[in-house]
């Protein structure tokens, strides 16, 4: 007797085993796509392997998305477990006709409860966490079709979850935090005492830190005021009253030389104790300390703390000067902008009309989407900056007054200082940036 005899004959019981397994692989599938797409990124991919590098950076994508991957995964899964569990209990009443029906429904439960758990979620994990690379461009693939399947029920679904989570006052900022620290965070001593928006910025920018890197935050270096060396002393005092600094790098010859750090107090004390004395700037210099532009920044708050100084002179690939990095660069990255006596006041970002901004140039374009809450495609970009857009997208040294347009952004250069950007006039073109989330697949 053939197979597909064998199937026929059994009728029924044959289907619902049949559309058992397929729940289970369904199940299994849905236990080990998170633990493939949170584990899976292009640093966790051979940098010779362009397949995998591509789906890794299609992973990436997802995971800007994790509400929508939660809620996919969710539904999937549910159905998966539903399913498998009604084929198991048609399956035992078809094989077992004479069995009471509580016999039926005990068995199917006992045997969907060891399935479920055991070989359609903790073997599959297992297996996933040990081969997640190599199991991410199939991961991905099915993950897209079934995305594609349940997109309609999902998004029903993503909506009805928001709403729900509106009526119950729950904050996305504050998931990372327990039930009970985030209940005694937002409500105590009633709400008056609540969390504001900017404090729930503040403490989900803490766990940002391991993600930040110093290079996102560093002074650049055509904004490094520094002194040569052989600087004489007039000009030193006019450097550190126009600057405003407390700590000034020392280079020879070039800023990619640094040799020092020039300390404004270190100055004073030289005045008031050899004024009429030959003038060193060498022998008032501290050594400076150096660190790649890579580094995260939690690292770099710690080795501040562990050798009790303020400032690192950042460094590139090449061993030249990429920028410095101060201790008030960190914080600001928790409390946001902190203007000092010697800063300009002068805004990042100004609004000059209906949806036109007047922006710095050297704003990161991460925080420029979030603070106009627009999308950029930002996934293979080279450049951190809207400067570095527009020196990249024009291909050539802009003028004032060049106009181009990016990502559903006009941008027009408003001044410049040689080849270097000063102000630019960005305006958001809304009809692009709807169009480009209605057609967005994830």
């Amino acid at each position: 007797m053939t197979t597909r005899e064998v199937w026929l004959d059994s009728g029924p019981a044959g289907i619902c085993i049949a559309g058992a397994a397929a729940s289970y692989v369904l199940s299994a599938f849905f236990s080990v796509v998170k633990i493939v797409f949170l584990s899976v990124d292009r640093n966790s991919v051979p940098a010779d392997n362009e397949r995998l590098r591509y789906y890794a950076s299609k992973i990436e994508d997802i995971q800007e998305r994790m509400s929508f991957l939660n809620t996919t995964v969710s539904f999937g899964k549910t159905l998966a477990n539903t399913a498998f569990a009604v084929f198991v209990f048609c399956a035992v009443q078809y094989l077992f006709p004479r069995w009471e029906w509580y016999h039926v429904l005990l068995a199917a439960w006992a045997l969907s409860l060891v399935v479920l758990t055991v070989f359609a979620y903790t073997l599959p994990r297992a297996v996933a966490a040990r081969l997640n690379v190599q199991l991410a461009p199939t991961v991905y693939l099915l993950y897209s079709f079934l995305h594609a399947l349940f997109f309609f029920f999902v998004s029903c679904l993503a909506t009805l979850q928001r709403g729900l989570l509106k009526l119950l006052r729950y904050d996305e900022k504050l998931a990372f935090l327990s039930l009970e620290e985030r209940s005694r965070m937002i409500n105590r001593n009633g709400d008056d005492e609540a969390l504001d928006e900017d404090e729930k910025d503040m403490i989900h920018s803490i766990f940002e830190f391991g993600e930040t890197t110093v290079e996102e935050i560093m002074v650049p270096r055509i904004e490094v005021k520094g002194l040569d060396i052989r600087t004489d002393f007039d000009t030193v005092l006019n450097v550190i009253k126009d600057a405003g600094h407390s700590r000034i790098p020392v280079y020879r010859e070039t800023i990619d030389n640094v040799v020092g750090v020039l300390y404004a107090k270190d100055v004073l004390s030289w005045v008031s104790e050899h004024r009429d004395g030959p003038w060193r700037l060498e022998s008032l210099l501290k050594k400076p300390h150096f660190v790649p532009s890579g580094k995260k920044i939690d690292d770099m708050m710690a080795e501040f703390k562990k050798k009790q100084i303020h400032m690192a002179i950042v460094v590139d690939e090449y061993g030249g000067t990429a920028g410095l990095v101060t201790l008030e660069d960190i914080l600001e990255e928790i409390v946001g902008e902190i203007q000092d006596e010697y800063d300009e006041d002068e805004r990042a970002i100004l609004s000059v009309g209906p949806d036109t901004y007047h922006i710095d140039p050297h704003i990161d374009l991460d925080d420029l989407a979030e603070e106009l809450d627009i999308d950029l495609d930002l996934e293979e970009a080279e450049y951190n900056t809207l400067g570095g857009l527009i020196y990249h997208e024009y291909g050539d040294v802009p003028q004032e007054g060049t106009e181009i347009e990016h990502d559903g952004l006009r941008l027009k250069v408003l001044r410049m200082a040689g080849q270097r950007i000063e102000k630019v006039q960005v305006e958001i073109l809304r009809h692009h940036q709807e169009s480009s989330e209605s057609n967005e697949a994830f």
